[in-house]
């Protein structure tokens, strides 16, 4: 309360003090009005406006009253824990009083969250304080279940009829979802003229949106109307007369291409103008008399009910030619085939060749079918309209019901047949190795009712009868099993064990590769197996060593496992001695004494000797063959007999021999296996089918294997597959493509024999047996066990190792000591000399009768003579063989005889200058060894050379000689052209008719394999100065690795999609070999090997078949596809190819016939992958050479099929007019055959070369397949580079932009060009005077000045001219369309309409000027589910018209 006084009585006495002096003043007014009840106003005075309070109360002038307060104000807030406070005032005149009352507390906290844990998507603990108090508390909280969502990444902007999307996350959890941006529903329109209005014609425009390219419906423009007259009374647009006056015709009737007309006299306007009438019978407009077209008639017949007639094949012309009357012979016209109403046909049904039924129906009736016709092992499966011969019915043969097809004709069905053939029972010998003889046997049985067996199921008999193993593997794990399907091919390795029962009952299933032909019955295995054959080879002349763990495995093999072998007696047949001896170290054995001695396991007896020391040396002189040694085998089982079958593999010549040396390849020819056969037949006039190997045991372990590419064969491989004669056969391989790769370390002399049979038919015995062997080295008879080379005039040291190394490969344990030589034969020494430490005081020479006094010591003395200080010293002329014979005598009195053969570099039938080629490549002659022959006589340079005119008329027929061979200059030598000519030294010195000696190039067919020799003199400054002397060129007895894939016409799809074969692909191709001529149909070679080929596939076509045919081996025979084809003809159009899989290439050979008798082969390579394979393309400066991209091509095929590339074969090389393709650094020209590998080889895709011809430019491809490591193809591609004069840089256009090589190429021939800021604007739509401009450029015309105000006016003047354009009212400006485009380029190159196929290629445009252009391959359509359409009205940008005006380019050329 102290408080409160201390504050009120100031003011009060205050207010005392001002109430007082105001009192007069306030006791002066009257009161202005009564206030309500309980309340008194005071108004304040004009003067003091500021006054606004009063003192007491007007009626108690003493200055107490009854207050009148106010409404309670708030001085305090009251909290949740303190008080607040509340005042109010009297509202009296002259009262200043106020009170105050206390708030009381609310008690309720104003809680203020001040944490939480809890997240969108998790609950959590929410921490709370009081705003008032600060106190907190803690609470569970739920999750909030509102993301935050914030913008990430770059959203897709909403157009006008596509909503966008933007990406968000939550800035919580971290969840993301996709914000629809709502469309704008703001189209951007961009008005087309469809067709520009005239002055009497309405017009017509449609809109397209430039962002989402909706498009209106097409409106009409109205007609322009014409303009005021000119002087001339015409309209200033269209040229029509507006005020007309009198015509009159002058001169004569007026024409041109398309009309013709009468020029008026008093004006320019064309009286009586017209369109050309039909052409009459001589092409002419009946009218006007103007050439409209030279007919082409039609093949095919064009009938009516009464006549036949050639048609024009002209688009509007209606002349007949050869018109006549049908000629009737049994309601069929014997001329036309036209079949006339009414009538009766006769309709057979054959059985095989023999008639079953005939009936005469009625024309439009149906036969009545037959009985179903019988066949011994064969079901009836139904009827067909063609002679099926002996083909049997399959699952893809198509039957009819001639019961429901009416008859028009004289009509002949057959039956067709599956086989079922029971019965089919076989005995055979027990051999071990039975496969062979059990497959042929099976095969034999089938063939005998049309079946190829290509599974068989057998049912084994029980084990007392014996066992049948798959593999030489005789164990249980390899037992044939029952109900299992074996391949043909794997019963060839099938082997066999007798058991102790006779006769082996084999029941068999056979089956086609259908499934639905089958042969049964039961093959009988007879006899005792003779299992225990040990099989060696060893070349003539050289020594095998036996193994005795063969004979303890053919001893056991019998016996059983576990048996000890003691010894081995063997016996010597009669033709022993034919082929060489049995020898245990110098102990050689007769015929007559071989079978006295025994040879042991281990420990000989006194007197007997060593299994492991037995060895058969070949004569010398063996020819070719098997010896086969009888033996029989003691231990402590039963007596075992068995063979030793050797087989002698030498230079004494097999049926057919081939010489390969070591680290080299040799191709086969297939004509050296048909001329062996034809030698064992007796006769020239039957050719092989195909061979197939028997190779023996030892062929696995021989350094070198057959193959095909890169396909190698094993034994097994090898003796189960055929190799054709003629690639033109189904068969696995061609002996063509075989070859043999011998080891780099195979042995010089080593050889292999191999058995081979020669099948000339389908019988089962007709066949020739014959051998092929195979020799290391170059083979010269009378290699040794020892072999040195020296060149003529050179010497060569004997080597002590290689005695050695002899003497340890026959007794492996002992050490040689010396050597002794037999006397050699009298022509020894004759070409050379042998000295014992040549070149020395101690020189000492033999001769041939004192060489085998002495002995040649391993390790001598000084007073021995060394084996390895020998030296052989040939003469200036040593061109042969040399052999020593010697025995090498070591340890333990072991002994061993052997050869010593030295040869000559150079061979008998070498000429002074030699080259060796590899057959289809090249060899280059080099001057410096004409100058090297020439200076052995005179010391001076060799000044021209001259050839004989050479004596063989066949010396070039399998190569030929030419000068700058490559080059535009080339010239190729005949017999009579070489002889006489000179070829100079200096190229100074060349005359006229003369040639560079330096330039000389002999290019080998793949056929080159018989040496060419050529005499020639050579003449030095001075005429008297010459020598003579022979070049010989000579097959270098290996060929690259080959692969034989065509490709005429390309196609590349993709896994899944089809390819619809484009019969102007063919019309092309077929015109590239006849340009003056015109495709008319196609007939097939055969069917591709993967995939399958279908007519109709889409059932769209009205040509030939109606419905989807499968075109098979068994229809493809005989049917033609025509171009245009007529009622009932099959149509080129139609056919479509599905694939099969993927990474494949598939092959369709045809040809192709035309006019004039004319015809022209090709193939069809269709390449499938999982993903098309890139073009690979690059860019080169004019006459820069550029290497082949193999890396590139490399990572194409990877990304393409996923595997990975072994190597290429090029499907086609450059023109020559554009450069040449070489192989390495060198003159070697690449081809279209060799394989080129991707990381090892001789021939490697990255030493591939092109070299540009001097000043080209332009394109280049270079088409490939690619190759996996078994040579198979995986796809194809192509590498294109661009030769240019220099390159130009856009900076819109990279290597990356789809039209890219066109650009590149264009804008170097000025053809096109970029805008001036450097770009080129690929996507911008292109107008009609550009895209003019572009066109005529690529059809060879010159630059045009402007004629008007458009920069693009001079070239419609030239189009209008020309009258490639005849439209009068062109807007240069507006976007010119696809039907425009087709319609100026097919005239600016001037492209004939004539000849095309009746068969519309697109189905929403018949404009010819499309199809022309379709044809000649520059423009293309839109193909789906067998529609092709051309979209004539759509418009184009740059980058698509670049590459129009790029194929215009490449077709001019």
């Amino acid at each position: 309360m102290n408080g409160l006084w201390k504050k009120r009585i100031p003011a009060f006495l205050l207010t005392l003090v001002m109430i007082i002096s105001l009192m007069p003043a306030a006791l002066a007014e009257e009161p202005a009005a009564t206030p309500d009840a309980g309340s008194t106003t005071v108004t304040p005075r004009e003067n003091d406006p500021d006054d606004t309070t009063g003192g007491g109360d007007s009626s108690n002038p003493g200055g107490t009253h009854s207050h009148v307060w106010g409404s309670w104000v708030t001085s305090k807030e009251a909290t949740c824990t303190v008080p607040g406070l509340k005042i109010r005032t009297c509202t009296a005149p002259d009262c200043n009083q106020s009170e105050e009352e206390p708030i009381p507390e609310t008690g309720a906290h104003k809680w203020v969250v001040k944490s939480t844990t809890a997240t969108c998507g998790a609950a959590g603990t929410k921490t709370e304080e009081c705003s008032e108090c600060s106190q907190e508390k803690t609470s569970a909280d739920p999750a909030t279940g509102k993301h935050s969502w914030q913008n990430t990444g770059t959203p897709t902007a909403a157009t006008c009829g596509k909503p966008g999307v933007q990406p968000q996350v939550c800035q919580t959890c971290g969840n993301t979802r996709n914000e629809t941006i709502p469309a704008t529903g703001n189209h951007s329109w961009e008005t087309v003229t469809v067709t520009q209005a005239s002055c009497t014609g309405a017009g017509a425009e449609y809109k397209i949106c430039k962002v989402c390219k909706e498009e209106t419906k097409p409106t009409a423009t109205p007609a322009l109307g014409h303009t005021a007259p000119n002087a001339a009374g015409k309209c200033t647009r269209c040229g029509v007369t507006i005020q007309t006056h009198t015509h009159q015709k002058t001169g004569g009737i007026q024409s041109d291409a398309t009309r013709h007309w009468y020029n008026c006299a008093g004006c320019s306007e064309r009286l009586e103008e017209a369109v050309h009438g039909p052409a009459n019978a001589g092409g002419k407009c009946p009218t006007c008399g103007y050439t409209l077209h030279t007919h082409s008639w039609a093949k095919d017949w064009t009938t009516n009910a009464t006549s036949h007639w050639h048609a024009c094949t002209g688009s509007s012309c209606t002349v007949k030619n050869q018109e006549a009357a049908h000629a009737f012979v049994n309601n069929v016209c014997s001329v036309c085939s036209y079949v006339r109403s009414a009538g009766t046909f006769t309709v057979r049904f054959y059985n095989g060749n023999s008639v079953v039924n005939t009936q005469n129906v009625t024309q439009g009736g149906y036969p009545t079918v037959p009985t179903a016709p019988a066949k011994s092992g064969y079901t009836f499966r139904g009827w067909v309209a063609y002679n099926p011969s002996n083909a049997l019915w399959t699952t893809g043969t198509i039957t009819v019901n001639p019961a429901a097809v009416a008859i028009s004709r004289a009509t002949d069905y057959y039956a067709i047949f599956s086989a079922a053939a029971t019965g089919q029972n076989a005995t055979i010998s027990a051999t071990p190795n039975i496969g062979s003889t059990l497959s042929a046997e099976i095969s034999r049985k089938c063939s005998a009712f049309g079946v190829v067996p290509s599974v068989i199921n057998f049912s084994p008999a029980s084990s007392n009868y014996g066992s049948l193993y798959t593999s030489s593997t005789q164990s249980d794990s390899y037992l044939v099993r029952a109900n299992y399907d074996y391949m043909l091919s794997e019963i060839s390795f099938m082997t066999f064990r007798s058991g102790s029962y006779g006769g082996y009952p084999l029941g068999y299933v056979a089956k086609d590769s259908s499934g639905q032909n089958t042969v049964r019955g039961t093959i009988t295995i007879g006899g005792t197996s003779y299992s225990n054959q040990i099989e060696y080879t060893v070349s003539a002349g050289r020594s095998k060593s036996f193994s005795r763990s063969d004979f303890l495995d053919a001893y056991r093999r019998a016996v059983g496992n576990g048996a000890s072998l003691y010894y081995v007696v063997f016996s010597a047949p009669s033709d022993y001695n034919d082929y060489g001896t049995v020898t245990s170290g110098s102990k050689s054995f007769t015929k007559n004494n071989l079978s006295d001695y025994k040879f042991y396991y281990s420990d000989p007896r006194s007197g007997e000797y060593a299994l492991d020391s037995v060895a058969f040396k070949a004569d010398s002189n063996a020819r070719a063959g098997k010896l086969t040694l009888g033996f029989t085998a003691y231990g402590n089982g039963s007596n075992v007999s068995g063979t030793v079958e050797i087989t002698i593999a030498g230079t004494a010549k097999g049926d057919v021999t081939y010489n390969v040396e070591p680290g080299k390849q040799r191709t086969f020819d297939a004509v050296d296996f048909n001329k062996a056969f034809q030698r064992a037949y007796g006769s020239s006039r039957e050719d092989i089918d195909y061979v197939v190997f028997n190779a023996p045991t030892s062929y696995d372990s021989f350094r070198g294997q057959l193959q095909v590419n890169r396909t190698t064969f094993d034994r097994r491989d090898l003796n189960s597959t055929k190799f054709y004669y003629s690639s033109s056969k189904y068969g696995e391989y061609s002996l063509d493509r075989l070859s043999f790769e011998a080891d780099s370390k195979a042995k010089e002399g080593d050889n292999i024999s191999i058995p081979f049979q020669a099948y000339y038919g389908t019988g089962y015995n007709d066949y020739e047996n014959c051998t092929l062997v195979i020799n290391i080295g170059d083979g010269v008879v009378g290699s040794g066990d020892i072999n040195y080379d020296v060149d003529p005039g050179k010497s060569v040291d004997f080597k002590a190792k290689d005695f050695n190394n002899f003497f340890k490969d026959a007794y492996p344990g002992y050490n040689l000591s010396y050597v002794e030589f037999e006397q050699p034969d009298t022509s020894a020494f004759s070409q050379g000399t042998l000295y014992h430490n040549y070149g020395i005081s101690s020189s000492k020479s033999f001769t041939r009768t004192t060489l085998d006094d002495y002995e040649f010591y391993y390790s001598p003395g000084n007073k021995d003579y060394g084996i390895g200080n020998l030296t052989f010293v040939a003469n200036n002329n040593f061109k042969d063989t040399v052999t020593l014979e010697f025995t090498a005598y070591g340890t333990g009195d072991r002994s061993v005889r052997g050869t010593v053969s030295i040869r000559s570099t150079e061979h008998a039938n070498d000429g002074d200058i030699n080259y060796t080629v590899t057959p289809g490549k090249s060899v280059d002659f080099q001057r410096t060894a004409f100058n090297t022959f020439f200076r052995k006589k005179y010391n001076s340079t060799v000044s021209y050379v001259i050839f004989d005119r050479p004596t063989d008329a066949n010396v070039f027929s399998d190569g030929t000689l030419y000068c700058d061979y490559g080059t535009s200059a080339q010239t190729s030598f005949s017999r009579s052209d070489l002889g006489g000519t000179r070829f100079y030294y200096d190229k100074g010195d060349v005359g006229r008719n003369d040639y560079y000696l330096d330039e000389l190039t002999f290019v080998a067919d793949r056929t080159f394999k018989n040496p060419i020799t050529l005499t020639f003199t050579a003449y030095g400054e001075y005429d008297d100065d010459y020598v003579e002397g022979e070049l010989v060129i000579k097959a270098d007895g290996s060929s690259s690795i080959t692969s034989n894939y065509s490709g005429s016409i390309r196609y590349t799809t993709t896994t899944g999609v089809n390819v619809q074969i484009n019969a102007n692909d063919i019309a092309r191709y077929y015109k590239r070999s006849y340009p003056s001529y015109n495709l008319q149909y196609v007939v097939l070679g055969g069917i591709p090997a993967a995939g399958n080929l279908y007519y109709n596939y889409y059932n769209a076509s009205s040509y030939g078949s109606t419905s989807r045919t499968q075109i098979t081996s068994a229809n493809y025979g005989g049917q033609s596809f025509y171009l245009s084809p007529s009622a009932g003809q099959f149509a080129l159009t139609e056919l479509t190819y599905v694939p099969s899989g993927s990474n494949y290439c598939a092959s369709i050979p045809f040809t192709a016939y035309g006019t004039g008798g004319t015809g022209v082969s090709g193939t069809i390579l269709i390449s499938v992958s999982r993903t098309a394979v890139s073009e690979v393309y690059g860019v080169t400066p004019r006459n820069t050479a550029v290497n082949f991209p193999a890396a590139q091509v490399y990572s194409a095929v990877l990304a393409a099929t996923g595997s990975a590339l072994n190597g290429i074969q090029l499907l086609n090389l450059p023109a020559a007019s554009a450069g040449t393709l070489y192989l390495g650094t060198g003159s070697t020209r690449a081809d279209t055959t060799t394989v080129y590998t991707y990381a090892a080889g001789a021939n490697q895709m990255s030493q591939l070369r092109f070299v540009p011809s001097a000043s080209y430019t332009g394109s280049v491809e270079i088409p490939y397949v690619a190759l996996d490591a078994n040579g198979a193809a995986l796809a194809s591609g192509t590498f294109s580079l661009g030769v240019l004069n220099s390159r130009k840089t856009l900076k819109d256009v990279n290597s990356s932009t789809w039209c890219y090589k066109y650009v590149m190429e264009l804008t170097d021939q000025n053809v096109i060009s970029g805008y001036t800021d450097g770009s080129f604007k690929p996507n911008s739509t292109v107008t009609y005077g550009a895209a003019l401009k572009l066109i005529m450029l690529a059809a060879g015309y010159p630059e045009q000045a402007p004629t008007g105000k458009n920069v693009f006016s001079g070239y419609l003047s030239r189009a209008q001219a020309d009258g490639i354009v005849t439209r009068s009212n062109v807007n240069l400006s507006t976007p010119i369309t696809r039907l425009q485009v087709a319609q100026i380029a097919a005239g600016a190159l001037k492209l004939s309409t004539s000849g095309l196929s009746s068969v519309r290629p697109f189905t929403d445009t018949a404009d010819v000027y499309v199809q022309a252009l379709n044809a000649a391959g520059i423009v293309e359509g839109y193909f789906s589910n067998g529609t092709s359409t051309f979209r004539p009205s759509a418009t184009l940008n740059r980058g698509q018209m670049s590459a129009i005006v790029w194929r215009m380019n490449q077709y001019r050329k």
